[in-house]
Parts: structure tokens; sequence; C-alpha cells
């Protein structure tokens, strides 16, 4: 018997007709193909954790550089006799310091996590817990050292108006704050700068533990290899 070719196999006389019948296998659509579109999540949260890392690189860095210039900036002002206090200097380069490793461990993280990266995840959510963690310990040093701050603040208000007479200028254009305004500023300035700095962290920590998103993250390593 000869063998059918491949046009015999997909082509078959109907019996009793004139018709022929075309057998083709079963294909799948292109579309059908194709991965699912890339969750844009990951990328916006990243941007948004590396623009806030961009601040607290510019925040922490500030502060450093005021810690070992301020002596030169007072100087160079003509502002005399101001110290600041050494229980205020040790807790603003600690706090720098410290803040300095967050924006490390927060850029990290953010950029492992546009790269859709399992550990990114973990990384985040140290920081999350850490950034708040170091916001209420400055409530409570903000609130040990407001005498320390107070005095501090008479001190360059002194200075500053001291200078302004050795210059032939009215003082009294530069008036001085009583210690209870300095202390009702100094609480304010807590009530209203705590909330705002754990604000960022923890939204970003809440939308981190959406269901749906952790369990989409659980195939990015594997995705990518």
């Amino acid at each position: 018997m000869a063998r059918k070719t491949l046009s015999d196999q997909i082509h078959a006389r109907i019996p009793g007709s004139g018709y022929i019948l075309c057998m083709t296998e079963p294909h799948t659509s292109a579309m059908g193909d194709q991965a699912p579109p890339r969750s844009a999540w990951p990328t916006v949260i990243g941007v948004l954790c590396l623009l806030y890392a961009l601040l607290g690189l510019v925040s922490n860095g500030c502060g450093l550089f005021w810690q070992q210039s301020q002596r030169v900036i007072f100087s160079m002002s003509g502002i005399r006799d101001v110290e600041i206090p050494s229980d205020i200097a040790m807790v603003s380069l600690v706090v720098s310091i410290i803040g300095m490793a967050l924006v490390i461990l927060l850029f990290v993280g953010a950029v492992g996590l546009m790269r859709r990266k399992q550990a990114s995840l973990k990384l985040l959510r140290i920081w999350v817990v850490l950034q708040v963690v170091l916001a209420l310990a400055g409530v409570v040093a903000g609130v040990l050292m407001i005498d320390s701050n107070i005095k501090y603040q008479e001190q360059i208000s002194d200075a500053v108006r001291e200078m302004m007479v050795d210059r032939g200028e009215n003082a009294d254009a530069f008036p001085r704050q009583s210690e209870e305004e300095m202390r009702r500023g100094a609480v304010i300035g807590l009530i209203v700068g705590t909330p705002m700095q754990m604000a960022f962290p923890v939204v970003i920590g809440l939308l981190l533990t959406r269901r749906r998103w952790r369990e989409e993250a659980e195939g990015w390593d594997e995705a990518v290899a």
C-alpha cells in the first residue's frame, strides 16, 4: 500500500460527495501565548522610594554638614559666643548617621523592587519599622532635651541682638522670644513634625502588606530566571 503523503493526511474526500474535508491540527492563538502584562506598582513604589531616599540624603547630609561647620558659619556671620550643647550635638550626629544608613537601605530596597526581587520587600519592610522607631525615638529625645534646646535658642537670640548693636542696627527689630514661647514652639514642632516624618513609611508599609501584591511577588525571581 502506498504511503499517504502529508496532503493526503490533511485532505480527505467525504464518501458519496464531491467535497474535500480539510483536517488541520489545532493551533493556539498568538494572543494566548503572550505573558500577562507586568504590573506597574513595583516601578511606581520604587520610584517614590528613590525620591524619598534622595530627600533623606539631602536632609541628613545637611545635618552632618551643620555639625561640622556651625562654628565657622556663626563666625562668618558675626555671631559670637554660641556653643551648641553637647547633648544636642551628640544626638544630632547619631540621628544623622543612622538616617544615612536608612537611606542606603531604602535605596537598595527600591532598586530591588523595581527589578522585581523578592528580597526587596523584606528590605523595605525592615526600613519601614526602623524609620518609625527612629521617629518615635526622636520624639523622646526632643522631650528630654527641650530645656537644652531652649537655652541654645536663647544663646543664638542674644548673640544676634549683640551683633546688631555692634553694627549700629536696631536690636528691637529682632525681638527675643520668651522661654514659654520657645517651649510652646518646640512642642508644636514635635506634634506636627513627627506625623509628617512617619506618614510616608507607614503608607509604604501598609501598601506592601496587600495580599495580591505579596502573591504576585512570589514568582518574581522565577520569572527573572
